[in-house]
């Protein structure tokens, strides 16, 4: 596996010769440790003033600040601006501003790429305080040329400073050599790659990991985590959660006869929204369900299949960076042959289910949803090119609004490589989508689909 680095947006707290300041009257001058600074949204910058001050914020929903000059980023891009006070002579104040900025990380498609069974690099995207939206390769400074990995997702820590994705580790289990699916942190330097799960090492059940996710204070990982119920040994799709470094590993979620996706965390990191396929009553479900972060108290939200056909289920669920909304995907499969992807919006209660992007035409996919800055989600779709792997970065508002091309390109962009090579039909491309997730989806559809019938 390749070492992959991880740009770090740092906060510029080196003194910039003193802060804007006023001093008509006497006594010490106020200033501040510096003029200007830089960060992520939702992220701590320590101010300090010369003399004991109270603290503001010019602008609303600047973000807050505490009487110690702990300045908070909102979860908005932008300029924002720091005021300290003079407490002893209120005639004296400075000013400081924060330009606060939003990124991702992201894979793209690698042509030419030597890994196996695939090839994708990782983009950094980053929305700037100014607005404008820039994409920059990593570089291996080893070759010189971009990241060479068959990383299968990829998600960037809300500090810019790690990043979790599953890494495909080839072992031999039972006799064959599959890929084991295994959660990896890369530090941001590239110089540490640390390999959190093992389950290569298990020969007792086949055991996968895969679709991590950071939590907001940037401490521990959930994931989709398959492994043997403790009664039947039947596997089963659950939740794990983990510290940042591997420690503390745990299931938090497993039930026999419910399978679950692709959680993520709430943006105060205390709820959880993943798919759940079970059985409630009567009804067949596949769609999005809640949890507390413990994995308790789940309420399933959407997702009772049609009794006639089960040809759509939700998926992919991503909370609006205020939390007021959960933006979801919509797979659908009219034909086995031909499936189309819509984005949807609901209330975190499941009202008010509206759709945001998309059509429900054959070919066309948006998908892989995540939270972001500005009231947004970033997501992945073929939108320009529909029925073909030539997928790109967007933006929008949770409203359908402000849709944002970010990504440019004839390639595969995604979160995950959930559909790429989908469409393709050279012999290695048909090797992957006999194993893809798309295709471990269709299987279990087909299982429902049987399991209905009887």
């Amino acid at each position: 596996m390749k070492k992959l680095p991880l740009l770090t947006l740092l906060a510029l707290l080196a003194a910039c010769g003193g802060g804007s300041s006023s001093n008509p009257g006497q006594g010490v001058l106020l200033t501040l440790n510096t003029t200007k600074a830089a960060a992520l949204i939702n992220q701590k910058v320590q101010f300090t003033a010369s003399v004991p001050a109270d603290w503001s914020i010019t602008e609303p929903n600047g973000g807050s600040i505490t009487n110690e000059g702990l300045y908070t980023t909102p979860v908005n891009t932008g300029t924002f601006h720091i005021v300290a006070k003079s407490r002893a002579d209120a005639s004296q104040s400075a000013t400081a501003s924060v330009d606060v900025s939003a990124e991702f990380l992201s894979l793209q498609k690698l042509v030419g790429g030597t890994n196996l069974p695939f090839s994708v690099t990782p983009v950094l995207a980053k929305l700037a305080a100014n607005g404008t939206w820039s994409t920059a390769g990593l570089i291996d400074p080893s070759t010189n040329k971009p990241f060479d990995t068959n990383a299968v997702d990829i998600f960037l820590s809300p500090d810019g400073k790690k990043a979790a994705f599953t890494a495909l580790i080839p072992d031999i289990y039972s006799g064959d050599q599959p890929y084991f699916f295994n959660i990896a942190v890369a530090s941001a330097d590239g110089a540490t790659i640390t390999q959190l799960t093992h389950n290569e090492q298990n020969q007792n059940a086949f055991v996968i990991d895969m679709y991590p996710q950071i939590s907001p204070d940037g401490q521990t990982i959930i994931d989709t985590h398959v492994g043997p119920d403790p009664v039947l040994g039947i596997p089963v799709n659950g939740i794990a959660k983990m510290n940042l470094d591997g420690t503390n590993f745990q299931s938090i979620f497993q039930q026999l006869g419910v399978d679950t996706w692709m959680p993520t965390y709430s943006p105060d990191g205390k709820m959880i929204a993943v798919e759940m396929a079970q059985r409630l009553g009567d009804g067949d479900y596949d769609g999005i369900a809640t949890m507390n972060a413990d994995g308790t108290n789940v309420v399933q939200l959407t997702g009772l299949l049609d009794t006639s056909n089960y040809t759509c289920w939700d998926e992919m669920p991503a909370y609006t960076s205020d939390g007021k909304k959960i933006v979801f995907a919509r797979e659908c499969w009219p034909s086995i042959n031909v499936g189309y992807s819509q984005l949807f919006s609901m209330n975190p209660d499941g009202s008010g289910v509206t759709p945001i992007h998309g059509t429900a035409v054959g070919g066309f996919i948006s998908c892989q949803p995540r939270i972001f800055a500005n009231g947004s989600v970033v997501f992945s779709s073929n939108v320009a090119a529909p029925g073909t792997d030539a997928f790109d970065m967007y933006s929008i508002l949770q409203d359908g609004t402000k849709l944002a091309r970010i990504t440019n390109n004839n390639l595969y962009d995604g979160f995950s490589i959930y559909w790429m090579n989908y469409t393709e039909t050279s012999s290695a491309a048909l090797v992957f989508r006999s194993h893809s997730p798309v295709q471990q989806r269709l299987d279990h559809l087909k299982r429902l689909q049987q399991l209905r019938a009887r």
